[in-house]
């Protein structure tokens, strides 16, 4: 006997008929209906039962269904009914209405039981396809998750884990949304560590910020706390954290090596003498060979020893550890000194490259860079075409294009193939293209054809808004920098766009919006809250709730110029001038000095009459970057001084 279709559909049919025929072969319908009578009978009595079959005897289903609905709930006045036709009405109206509560609830919690289930699933499913590295349906899973529930916080840490692999700044905002939705210290330095690797300072200072005081006294935090002083160019505050990390931990290695690292810039001889013996004996580790080479390299370049940080960088190039980033510094340590070797090495690493595509497009950028985009087409027209279809090098060769303005070498690039899921940023380009062919019609096309690819991911569209930023489209840079901002798993950086934006435009309404959505997205920012009562002064918005903002602010963060000045302002808008002269005269010198404090102390003083005083602070705040209206403000306190 032939083994019938597997047709999923019909195979689905077939096996429900057979459910529902091993059901009626099973269930006999006499009993069931004498369990049904039975239970009636207990409710309402013998009489009425009996009374009502009677007169339902004989008839169709369906007449004596209606039969049945028009003594329950028909006109006929209730005591014009037999006794026993108002206890099965007054029964039966009950029996309705606790089928249909009992319905309503069922079909309630039953569909909220299934979107759970279904989200479980679906995080299954994406864990799944992480695990084989399958990072598109990984995406596509937890996105669907986060259309349902935009606070499953496995669906958002799938998205970060996804981000972070593919090497996409948006991971930060997404370790900030895991944090907000579950805090704990753990998510505050994964956080912390990806906004350090996305070279995120203020999103790495935030989320060091979140671990209360009594949580900081760990290795992880101060390691974090010290990688977050490097980048910020504060060896001594480094030193401190590493220090503190090492007695913590003084078995571990990797601790003992950073602090050499960063004693290697010490002022002190001795201590620096200390440290290079030190970062020498980890150098002949194959472990820590190329860290400490480019430590060693680093030093070199600081202490301008060309001939030695040559030498390290030739070393380090070739050594054990070593990745393609090292190389491309040694050629740029070679195009520096004008050697004859340039022109070999370029050579020799467009051979290697070519094993290796992202390491092709990092080249390509490079020259494009350093002024080599002529000399980079000139080595890629040569490649085999499948070589160059490769992404992400189409995107190096098409800025290697726009570079040296070859148009119609970019347009053919463009429209020759997709770019799969780095399409939306083909067309982006062709948007680009037809503006400067100054066809807007067809940009306007291409642009919006671009968002579509894009869709919701938030790594297409930040890529898509540096794109536009980069070319002076500041229109269509501000709204997918809102938009980013705006979603269920807003992304902090680009709040962070659109508030630099606006600040150079001046734009105070602008900043006072982008503040206003980053205290709602996370309202322990004291900073955006500091900002945003600041903003509400000079717009006159909301001012005795910025005066308690401020108050509650400056209590915890007296010592902060920046703040007491906020809070001073606040004061003299309220009528409270002196106070707020107190509170200035609390600040050392050199912070009345700054010249964004010194506008407001100005101010302060030209309206408590001090002429003299005023004038000093006021011809410092010439230096500042002022808000429209906070030139206003200095303006009027110059008049009021007379001062020229």
């Amino acid at each position: 006997m032939s083994e019938p279709p597997r047709d999923s559909h019909g195979f689905r049919v077939r096996r429900r008929r057979t459910l529902w025929e091993r059901l009626r072969a099973q269930a006999n319908l006499r009993e069931i209906g004498r369990s049904f009578r039975y239970l009636a009978v207990m409710i309402v009595g013998e009489r009425p039962i009996q009374t009502l079959t009677r007169d339902l005897e004989g008839m169709s289903f369906s007449k004596g269904f209606r039969v049945m609905f028009s003594r329950l709930f028909g006109k006929n006045p209730v005591h014009q009914m037999s006794e026993d036709m108002r206890r099965i009405r007054w029964y039966g109206t009950l029996a309705v209405i606790v089928g249909l509560a009992l319905a309503a609830a069922g079909v309630f919690f039953g569909m909220r039981f299934y979107h759970q289930w279904r989200q479980e699933q679906m995080v299954e499913q994406a864990r799944g396809a992480l695990k084989r590295e399958d990072l598109r349906s990984a995406a596509l899973a937890a996105r669907r998750v986060l259309q349902i529930d935009p606070s499953n916080v496995e669906a958002t840490r799938i998205m970060a884990t996804l981000a972070e692999r593919l090497g996409y700044k948006e991971t930060v905002g997404w370790r900030e949304r895991i944090e907000i939705l579950e805090p704990t210290d753990a998510n505050s330095l994964a956080w912390a560590a990806s906004a350090l690797r996305f070279g995120d300072l203020t999103a790495a200072n935030r989320a060091l910020l979140t671990i209360k005081p009594e949580n900081r006294a760990t290795p992880e935090y101060h390691r974090l706390a010290a990688g977050l002083a490097i980048e910020a160019g504060n060896p001594p505050l480094a030193e401190f954290h590493f220090a503190r990390a090492l007695r913590m931990r003084p078995d571990d290695e990797n601790l003992k090596f950073n602090l050499a690292c960063i004693r290697l810039q010490s002022s002190k001889p001795d201590l620096a003498s200390r440290a290079l013996a030190t970062v020498e004996q980890f150098r002949v580790q194959p472990r820590y060979t190329a860290p400490a080479l480019r430590a060693l390299f680093a030093d070199a370049v600081r202490r301008g020893n060309k001939d030695r940080a040559l030498r390290l960088a030739r070393e380090l190039e070739s050594a054990p550890g070593a990745d393609f980033r090292d190389k491309l510094q040694y050629l740029e340590i070679l195009r520096r000194m004008k050697t004859p070797e340039f022109a070999s090495y370029l050579g020799r690493l467009q051979q290697d490259s070519l094993r290796n595509t992202p390491d092709m497009a990092r080249l390509i950028s490079w020259m494009n860079e350093h002024r080599l985009a002529a000399e980079a087409l000139d080595w890629v027209r040569r490649l085999p075409t499948d070589t160059l279809a490769r992404q992400p090098v189409p995107v190096a060769v098409a800025a290697a294009y726009e570079a040296q303005r070859g148009w119609k070498d970019l347009e053919g690039l463009l429209t020759k193939n997709e770019w799969g899921d780095l399409d939306f940023m083909r067309l982006a380009l062709l948007a680009n293209l037809n503006r400067q062919n100054r066809d807007g019609v067809n940009s306007r096309v291409q642009w919006g054809l671009a968002l579509t690819k894009a869709g919701e991911r938030p790594e297409a569209l930040g890529t898509l808004a540096r794109l536009a930023e980069g070319w002076g489209w500041g229109k269509e840079a501000e709204e997918l920098y809102w938009k980013l901002g705006s979603g269920a798993a807003p992304q902090r950086w680009a709040l962070q766009s659109l508030y630099r934006q606006y600040r150079l435009r001046g734009d105070t309404e602008g900043l006072y919006r982008v503040l206003a959505r980053t205290l709602e997205a996370d309202p322990s920012d004291l900073v955006a809250r500091n900002n945003l009562a600041l903003l509400s002064l000079l717009l006159e918005r909301n001012t005795d709730k910025a005066l308690a903002w401020v108050s509650e602010i400056y209590e915890e963060n007296s010592s902060n110029a920046i703040i007491a000045s906020s809070y001073a302002f606040a004061l003299h808008k309220n009528g409270r001038t002196a106070e707020a002269l107190k509170v200035f005269e609390k600040l050392r010198e050199d912070q009345l000095r700054n010249p964004d404090v010194a506008a407001y102390y100005g101010v302060v003083l030209a309206a408590a009459g001090s002429v003299e005083k005023a004038r000093r602070y006021l011809d410092l705040a010439a230096r500042a970057t002022l808000l429209p209206e906070e030139q206003r403000l200095v303006a009027d306190a110059r008049r009021r001084v007379r001062a020229p």
